[in-house]
Order: structure tokens, then C-alpha cells, then sequence
């Protein structure tokens, strides 16, 4: 499977620290996965039903900016892990 890397000027713009990731993580990621990561924590948080069962029983605020911010990280890691290839 090819790697296409393609630029995402949107997320280029967003790339602040504004979700207070550590700063020895931050500089260690690029500005496109800095991008995600605020983007996907940010849609995650705004949305959580988008991503849970429609039966599911709603997850407290608290315990979904967790779950955010993991998935949030996860994608970032991967766009650099993308990125260098």
C-alpha cells in the first residue's frame, strides 16, 4: 500500500497548543499532526454522539475528554508515523 501525502491547509492553521498537550510531545509531533490532533479532540468533544452506540448510555463529560484525547493522540501519531514515510 502507497502513502500518499497530501497537504491539509485547514489543519495547518489550528496548530496551536490550545488543548495543552505536554510540550516535549508537541515539539515532537509536525504541524499537520498537531493540526489532527486538535481537530479530532475538538470534533470528539462536540459530537460524542457520533461515536457511541445510539443506545449507549451517555459518558460523562469528564471520562469522554479522555477518550477524546486518546483518539485525538492516536490519530496525531499516526499522521507523523504517515508523514515520515
Amino acid at each position: 500500500m502507497k502513502i500518499e501525502k497530501i497537504e491539509v491547509p485547514a489543519l495547518v492553521a489550528v496548530s496551536d497548543n490550545v488543548n495543552k498537550v505536554p510540550k516535549k510531545q508537541w515539539a515532537k509531533w509536525g504541524t499537520l499532526a498537531r493540526g489532527v490532533f486538535n481537530a479530532v479532540y475538538q470534533q470528539m468533544i462536540e459530537a460524542q454522539f457520533a461515536f457511541v452506540h445510539p443506545k449507549a448510555a451517555p459518558i460523562s463529560a469528564e471520562q469522554w475528554s479522555t477518550i477524546a484525547w486518546n483518539a485525538a493522540w492516536t490519530a496525531a501519531a499516526a499522521v507523523e508515523v504517515a508523514s515520515e514515510a
